[in-house]
């Protein structure tokens, strides 16, 4: 391959693979105020009772933190697909290696930070 066009395939991997790891969190994190916008706007019985402002009821207390992080975990899996079929074409991977490490830790951060009130809730502690 010609080295001005490879050159120029590396800058446009690294310029993709920076968009991407822009706008996965970014996607996330407005799926998420989106949903709790949302929440928020329709009431329940959570938000009715003090416990929360934001996520009011049971249904939304699953969605606030699913549907984000099914976004997120995805990011992070076409990320490692994109890395595997740079590497596999011989081409220049290494920035969506890169784009991998920066995924993990905000997946991880969302699915334990916000995922647990999928499970238990954010209200099931009795308040005085």
């Amino acid at each position: 391959m010609d080295p001005l066009l490879r050159l120029e395939d590396n800058r446009k991997s690294v310029r993709n693979a920076i968009v991407f790891a822009v706008m996965i969190p970014l996607l996330t994190l407005t799926t998420g105020l989106i949903i709790a916008l949302i929440s928020r706007s329709q009431g329940g019985p959570i938000c009715d009772s003090g416990h929360s402002n934001w996520i009011c009821t049971r249904t939304y207390e699953i969605i606030f933190p699913v549907l984000p992080g099914v976004i997120s975990f995805g990011g992070l899996i076409i990320a490692c697909g994109i890395t595997w079929r740079q590497w596999a074409q011989d081409r220049y991977w290494q920035p969506w290696l890169g784009i991998i490490w920066l995924l993990i830790p905000f997946t991880l951060l969302w699915a334990t930070g916000v995922g647990a009130m999928a499970i238990v809730g954010h209200h099931t502690f009795p308040q005085p």
